[in-house]
């Protein structure tokens, strides 16, 4: 079911932004749904249940969005994203090529921040002065 599905992301993930586009996937297909029944099922009790895992799908995303503020920041204040500037940043490697070498946690970081804004969701200045 679509919300197992979601329940077994968010449980053994910490894929924020794939948990996201999971949920807005289902809220895609489920007002779908929706507009291609609503004339045949005007006051079903089927439309409040839709209306219904919308909203746990909504709740859902925020619930996830909240999750990734708080470890980001987590994450920030604790030195886990930032520059290590023990070592270079850029090299050049022995076939001439750039090199970069930030951490992973940062580069990932970064990415989810991108998507998470792309998506609408306002990134808090702690996160965006990072």
């Amino acid at each position: 079911s679509m919300e197992h599905d979601i329940d077994e992301q968010t449980n053994h993930e910490e894929n924020f932004v794939q948990i996201i586009f999971l949920c807005r996937k289902y809220k895609s297909k489920v007002n779908w749904v929706i507009a291609a029944t609503k004339t045949i099922m005007a006051d079903s009790d089927f439309h409040s249940l839709f209306y219904d895992f919308i909203g746990k799908c909504t709740d859902t995303e925020e619930e996830v969005f909240q999750s990734w503020v708080e470890g980001t920041i987590y994450a920030i204040k604790h030195g886990d994203v930032s520059l290590d500037i023990s070592r270079k940043l850029i090299e050049v490697d022995k076939q001439g090529c750039l090199q970069v070498n930030f951490k992973e946690s940062l580069v990932k970081m970064i990415q989810e921040e991108k998507k998470l804004s792309e998506l609408g969701f306002t990134i808090p200045p702690e996160i965006q002065k990072e």
